[in-house]
């Protein structure tokens, strides 16, 4: 979901909620505030419950959004090599890794340490070598070194099956009134 669409979300439904919280509380003040205990104690769990519903909608989109441009900041910290990138993505498809254990293969493979990795994705350092102990496992891969020499080879490889040999200009035969000229 977009930003603006979460801070939508968000202020519609505390909206909605101190629309109601103002409903109730003309309604108990309208009746001459003759509610006996029992109303009262409904009244304030409603209230409760209600503001607990948006505090937690809140938490969650705000916990979204942080994550969203966490992610969108790694993307720019890290060097525009797409090559590394697709093939550690291409890799995760079948080494069935997680998103978060794809952004941290395609981190190692740039060259963060653990440390710096963390730091990035905003989670503990033990987060980060758990999930990469996972990606060495899911991929048959001996540790970081591996994987780094692993993506490094193949995108070396790619890169030798796309260059192209240059191959020599065709001749062309230029005649003049008296002489021919072979160009290359």
């Amino acid at each position: 979901m977009k930003s603006w669409k979460m801070i939508i979300l968000g202020v519609v439904a505390v909206t909605i909620v101190a629309a109601g919280k103002t409903a109730i509380g003309v309604w108990y003040f309208t009746n001459g505030g003759q509610v006996g205990i029992s109303v009262a104690i409904f009244l304030f769990a409603l209230l409760w419950l209600l503001t607990a519903i948006v505090a937690a909608g809140g938490f969650y989109l705000l916990q979204r959004f942080t994550r969203n441009n966490r992610r969108a900041e790694i993307r720019t910290l890290i060097d525009d090599e797409p090559g590394k990138e697709c093939l550690i993505e291409a890799h995760a498809k079948h080494w069935c890794l997680t998103c978060a254990e794809t952004d941290i293969a395609v981190l190692v493979v740039k060259g963060f340490s653990n440390l710096e990795i963390a730091k990035m994705r905003g989670t503990a350092l033990q987060t980060v070598k758990t999930q990469l102990s996972s990606i060495y496992h899911k991929s048959g891969l001996g540790g970081r070194y591996q994987l780094i020499a692993y993506i490094t080879d193949e995108v070396c490889e790619m890169s030798k099956a796309s260059v192209k040999h240059p191959q020599p200009a065709p001749i062309a035969r230029v005649a003049s009134d008296d002489n021919v000229t072979w160009l290359r």
